[in-house]
Order: structure tokens, then sequence, then C-alpha cells
């Protein structure tokens, strides 16, 4: 919506990233408050430095329970 506004005349391009970036955020945070109220997920915290087999046999582990 945002690009089509900026493509149409109606706001800048930075105004149009601006929107963009702020829709984005609050998407991000209904999914969070979302998920949080979804009693059945599990979460895994992931980095760059944790092992993928451990990520794997996480996985697996909750999946058997």
């Amino acid at each position: 919506r945002e690009i089509c506004d900026h493509l149409d005349g109606k706001q800048s391009l930075d105004a149009a990233i601006a929107a963009t970036q702020k829709h984005h955020r609050r998407l991000a945070k209904r999914q969070l408050s979302w998920f949080r109220g979804e009693k059945r997920l599990q979460w895994l915290r992931v980095d760059e430095t944790t092992p993928l087999d451990a990520c794997l046999a996480t996985i697996l582990h909750a999946l058997e329970s």
C-alpha cells in the first residue's frame, strides 16, 4: 500500500519507507502477542553458535513428548 501511495505521488519515498517499517513492526508485535497466547508452542532459542544437531535433538525430543 505504501509503495502504491508513493508511485501515485501521494507521499515521498522516505515517508513510504517509514510507513512500511512502522506497519511491519506493528505486524511483528501482533504476531508475537498471538504466539505468546498459544500454549501448544515451545520456543527454541537459536543463534549462530548453536550447533544444528542440538537444535534437531531438541525438536525431536519435543515431538516425542
